[in-house]
């Protein structure tokens, strides 16, 4: 497959998409590093197989090539996604485009890499080994366009020129919440002196390390 060019970006619109759970989820210094960093088309595949549930797409079975052929098509489209019916067959022709050429070991490496429930899946009794990749290949196209369609339906439904804005709701309500329960907890339960462990826990700070960076 193409390689992609080192020059080659995609829209603010995807770049957004691809990390927009993360910003409105994560609310310490990792959503607010994915909230602008740059991202590189290894980051828009790990990121799209991220919220398809693949789990990798490193490794000999071409899993970041085949998911970059949709997110080319995916950054073409995006303005026009709409939560339609039309959706589900825009999402089975990016799945077919994406696997109508992938070799057999290329198939059988993304459906194990994707979610449990595609390994579950049954192929016909009796099925030769020459005959394998054409039973697989289908489950595949099939599978993958279903998890397209969830993933680009929740798109369809995003603000992203407020998603610094939810970020900060988000925040604000978390802190709201932890307030609500502190106070609570404070209300039911006695006071228990702090001890010099305690102390030291709460300072013990995992900082977020940005994905390449030493």
């Amino acid at each position: 497959m193409e390689s992609p060019r080192s020059d080659e970006r995609i829209t603010r619109r995807l770049r957004d998409a691809l990390v927009a759970d993360l910003v409105v989820r994560e609310l310490d210094e990792e959503g607010e590093y994915w909230l602008t960093a740059k991202l590189e088309p290894r980051d828009w595949t790990r990121h799209l197989a991220r919220q398809l549930g693949i789990a990798g797409t490193d490794g000999p079975g071409g899993i970041h090539d085949t998911l970059l052929v949709i997110v080319r098509e995916v950054d073409r489209l995006i303005g026009r996604l709409r939560p339609t019916d039309e959706l589900e067959e825009v999402c089975k022709e990016l799945a077919h485009e994406a696997t109508k050429n992938l070799q057999p070991l290329e198939v059988y490496a993304t459906l194990l890499a994707g979610p449990s429930r595609w390994r579950q899946k049954k192929i016909e009794a009796g099925c030769r080994v020459a005959s394998l990749s054409g039973q697989l290949r289908p489950i595949l196209e099939r599978e993958l366009a279903n998890e397209l369609r969830r993933v680009l339906g929740e798109w369809a439904k995003l603000d992203f020129r407020k998603l610094g804005e939810q970020r900060e709701e988000a925040i604000k309500a978390a802190r709201a919440n932890a307030g609500a329960g502190a106070k609570a907890t404070a209300s039911t339960s006695p006071r228990q002196p702090q001890t010099a462990r305690d102390r030291a826990d709460r300072l013990k700070m995992r900082p977020f390390q940005p994905p390449g960076r030493t």
